[in-house]
């Protein structure tokens, strides 16, 4: 049997909250009815999806980069990070595999054992059913968030920039799940912590 490893991340975007990537490990024969790029389903499409994806799969992994490491090294090596993690986190095969990222760069530790693939989460199943897991996951981690620091609504906007978000922002400063190097308006305003 040949595995089909699709890594894909969320949050990029996002004013808030960390990076969540996702690493799958699903059967190159198995088809998942439904499954497509998370940004064209909604919560409920995804949620219906879940139980699909985790039976059709044998193994997922999770990874993060938190806001602090966002600031640090900037969202795009964040984002390759917690992919690195994801993948690192999904354990070993004794099975032979390949690995499909999303987007035009591998992670570094990945080296030559992956394949970047633009767009992979529209054509590569894999790459979708992560993206989903993964949206899944951070939506629910800025539900909980949102319970801690609900005036920015996290519940509803998930981080990203809406125009109730940078209201919320503008009056009451970011918090700390706020990525202070993202800017809110205009390229002299940045946000401060603290």
């Amino acid at each position: 049997m040949k595995l089909i490893i699709g890594i894909d991340e969320v949050g990029r975007g996002s004013l808030a909250g960390s990076v969540i990537a996702c690493a799958i490990a699903i059967p190159a024969d198995t088809k998942i009815f439904g499954i497509r790029d998370s940004k064209k389903l909604s919560h409920d499409s995804r949620k219906k999806l879940e139980p699909s994806i985790l039976s059709s799969c044998v193994g997922v992994g999770f990874g993060e980069a938190t806001c602090s490491e966002i600031d640090s090294i900037n969202v795009l090596e964040a984002s390759l990070l917690a992919m690195e993690r994801a993948f690192f986190n999904l354990g070993t095969f004794e099975l032979d595999f390949i690995t499909y990222i999303d987007g035009s760069r591998v992670p570094k530790k990945l080296g030559s054992i992956a394949y970047p693939v633009i767009r992979g989460d529209q054509i590569i199943p894999a790459i979708s059913a992560a993206s989903i897991l993964a949206k899944i996951k951070r939506d629910e981690e800025m539900c909980r968030m949102h319970e801690k620091f609900p005036e920015y609504g996290f519940r509803f906007n998930k981080g990203y920039p809406t125009k109730n978000h940078r209201k919320a922002l503008m009056q009451f400063g970011p918090c700390p799940l706020h990525r202070i190097t993202f800017q809110l308006s205009s390229p002299s305003k940045r946000f401060r912590n603290g």
